[in-house]
């Protein structure tokens, strides 16, 4: 299997995380210095209130680009062991594109967005309503919220719009005939280990990582290896490794 990583975004996404960093410390610390300078009350609160909210977006602006891009925490690496044994008529493509999702796969399957969620505890989708327990007390969520933590957000929607996103994109760069032919699904991939998931009537295949390349393996074949190069090649990303 291939794995197409486009670095040139992912660096790009890691310069605006930093740049986060840096401009949320350097608000706070404007906002310490002016309420030591000023001494009315009052013009303290105006003057280290407003860059200490600003700061703690940018902060937390941060944490968010940390958890979906930093290195140490992207999930690619997982993926990619978990689909170990297909050839190389499939592809992995880490962030195709700014507007594309973070992870699709494309094979004689066609391709599947894979939309991944790395939390623990429990995760219930009945009925297209999704629910997570981490099992921490609620005061030490509190307590941690500055830190980086994965969420389970709204993996339905996100499946959805991923899908939507990367067929239009391949109707604007393929022959007609054969984007239209082209399936494009979507599947939430839960990452860690110690998650234990109560799916009903879910309205997208939700699996873990252990299942992912079953999963795929029984999807029905509806592209030939040419039709396979020819959609991978559309995407615009070029090998990083196999």
């Amino acid at each position: 299997m291939q794995v197409l990583v486009n670095e040139r975004l992912l660096r790009r996404r890691l310069w605006f995380s930093l740049a986060s960093m840096v401009g949320s410390i350097l608000l706070l610390l404007l906002g310490f210095v002016g309420s030591t300078i000023v001494r009315d009350p009052l013009l303290q609160y105006a003057v280290s209130l407003p860059p200490l909210i600003v700061g703690i977006v940018l902060w937390s602006r941060n944490q968010a680009y940390l958890q979906r891009w930093g290195p140490r925490m992207r999930p690619d690496g997982a993926i990619t062991r978990a689909l170990r044994g297909l050839d190389a008529r499939y592809a992995l493509l880490v962030a195709p594109g700014s507007r594309l999702p973070d992870y699709v796969l494309v094979g004689p399957m066609g391709v599947v967005v894979v939309v991944p969620r790395t939390v623990t505890g429990t995760v219930t989708c009945y009925h297209g309503r999704w629910r997570h327990d981490d099992g921490r007390p609620v005061m030490l969520r509190l307590l941690s919220w500055l830190s980086v933590r994965p969420t389970l957000g709204t993996p339905t929607a996100e499946v959805e719009r991923g899908v939507e996103r990367t067929r239009r994109a391949l109707a604007q760069r393929m022959p007609a005939d054969l984007a239209d032919a082209l399936p494009v699904e979507g599947v939430v991939l839960f990452i860690h280990p110690q998650v234990n998931l109560a799916l009903q009537g879910c309205d997208v295949p939700s699996i873990t990582l252990k299942a992912l390349r079953a999963h795929v393996r029984r999807l029905p074949r509806s592209l030939d290896s040419h039709a396979v190069q020819q959609t991978v090649a559309s995407f615009g990303v070029s090998p990083d490794s196999g």
